[in-house]
């Protein structure tokens, strides 16, 4: 649907063109009856993948019956009033995108769909918003700390509600948003794919953020769900006793789309519901509740873990490593450098005829996973440590020595690079950076990368934008760019200083 004057602007494609404005008289002969839908409420909504152990992903199945409830209660829950302005930062190929596109196309609202690369700039999105007034955001925490990098933070923050979701928060880090949002609520909202988006939320008081919190809540279930922390046996555990999290009711999904074993394992019959045919879906995680009813996270029972707010399974890393011809065995693990900074490592047990480079290890992974699931950091052993049961002893693997991640150095040789060098350094964590090293292969992503071009931007006083470091990823290309920007904002400061000399002298 479009007008007239702009349908010469729509890429070509093979779908029929309706312009609202030509082709009214027609569409005014129409009928105005809603046409019947032949859609029921256990036909299948969507499918999303989810990463999986085996090294296959997992298509996860959500029927229309699961997709409505959650739409229809997280509407009330969070309280989103029709005619909101929603901002969707996140890729359709996750979930948690659907928080913002279904309530704003069923309540009258606009949805403004952000690229990937301004997602990522904080200056060009806080630019966005404030010539859009953005009401709603749902973002991943490490996204949004990323961010927080900007020079004026709080353009980036939405006018009524900030939802957080995909990561376990940081209890003085959400004090800390109160600052930026003011006036926003804030809401932590948990959930797996699997249980169609999510299913607990929790609203950040503002009379409650003196608590003494560790990690923010998750909270209660929305309408049609139930939630079960369960011991072992399959029991109810007591208050402030960790248990396994399970989710039932109206947002378990229909399964995983053609593995009928690995459903059977994951969804199971609900000892606590008398309707025929209930299914409890198994998290993984471990939780508890807390006395005043709600859930608090613990971590995980499996080696399934968060990066960035996308899940991963540690098992499809290790598959696809493992697949490369050089490497004999393999094994991925999460690291942490600071709260704010978690990455993947793997490390490499290299067959004996010959060992891979990094770059090779790097690009493998590349054509094969998305690039939030391609290591930071490689680390080659002659074995991996043993536990006496002979099974893989991932306390005992060494921490990676990010200080060396490169096989020559070459130090910076001018005021550029060494500017370069040092904004990398800082953000990376790294004792020192030489000019060819890449960003991407010393353990940087895309929301470091903000905070570089951030950076990058207060010192040389420049406008950058964030895809150069995707086309430079190298201190020594970057300087290049940035020497050649700078003398072009220098001619253009001197030329329009000699412009306003003439004009005040008259000779213009």
């Amino acid at each position: 649907l479009t007008q007239k004057e702009l349908s010469s602007t729509l890429p070509d494609q093979a779908v029929r063109v309706i312009c609202l404005d030509d082709d009214g008289i027609a569409l005014s002969n129409e009928s105005v009856e809603n046409p019947i839908g032949e859609v029921k409420l256990h036909d299948l909504a969507y499918i999303i993948y989810t990463s999986g152990s085996t090294g296959k992903p997992k298509g996860v199945a959500i029927e229309h019956d699961q997709l409505l409830n959650y739409v229809n209660s997280i509407q009330e829950r969070l309280e989103l009033m029709p005619g909101f302005s929603y901002a969707m930062v996140q890729p359709l190929t996750v979930d948690s995108c659907i928080t913002t596109i279904f309530p704003s196309l069923c309540t009258g609202g606009s949805l403004h769909l952000i690229s990937r690369e301004d997602s990522l700039d904080p200056q060009v999105l806080g630019d966005y918003f404030r010539r859009y007034s953005i009401d709603c955001l749902k973002i991943a925490p490490s996204h949004l700390v990323a961010l927080q990098s900007a020079s004026s933070p709080e353009n980036i923050f939405p006018k009524k509600r900030l939802i957080l979701g995909g990561e376990a928060l940081r209890w003085d880090w959400v004090q800390g948003l109160g600052a930026y949002a003011s006036d926003c609520t804030i809401f932590n909202h948990y959930g797996p794919t699997e249980a169609a988006v999510g299913v607990l939320t929790y609203q950040v008081e503002k009379d409650q953020m003196d608590r003494d919190y560790s990690v923010t809540p998750l909270g209660r279930p929305i309408a049609n769900t139930q939630i079960y922390i369960l011991d072992s046996h399959m029991q109810p555990v007591p208050i402030s006793v960790p248990g396994e999290l399970y989710i039932g009711g109206a947002n378990v999904a229909r399964g995983y789309l053609n593995r009928a074993e690995l459903t059977a394992e994951s969804f199971i019959p609900d000892p606590f519901s008398h309707t025929s045919g209930a299914r409890l879906y198994k998290t993984g995680d471990l939780a508890r509740y807390l006395p005043d009813g709600n859930v608090e996270f613990l971590g995980r029972l499996d080696h399934q873990v968060k990066v960035r707010g996308f899940r991963i399974e540690l098992g499809e890393v290790e598959t696809i490593l493992s697949q490369y011809p050089d490497v004999q065995e393999t094994v991925a693990v999460v690291r942490e450098d600071g709260p704010d900074n978690r990455y993947l490592v793997a490390y490499i047990v290299p067959n004996q005829n010959r060992i891979p480079t990094v770059a090779e290890l790097r690009d493998f992974a590349i054509e094969k996973l998305p690039e939030y699931m391609v290591p930071s950091t490689f680390v080659f052993l002659d074995a991996l440590p043993l536990t006496p049961h002979g099974k893989i002893n991932r306390n005992a693997l060494p921490a990676p020595d990010r200080s060396n991640l490169t096989e020559a150095f070459v130090a910076p040789r001018t005021p550029v690079e060494e500017a370069i060098a040092g904004i990398w350094a800082k953000i990376l964590r790294l004792e020192r950076v030489g000019i060819h090293d890449n960003f991407f292969e010393l353990g940087g992503h895309s929301l470091l990368a903000t905070q570089v071009i951030s950076q990058l931007r207060k010192t040389f006083q420049i406008e950058l934008p964030l895809r150069v470091l995707f086309a430079a990823p190298t201190v020594y290309e970057l300087a290049e760019h940035v020497e050649a920007l700078s003398w072009i904002v220098e001619n253009l400061q001197a030329a329009s200083e000699d412009i306003k000399e003439h004009r005040e002298k008259g000779s213009l």
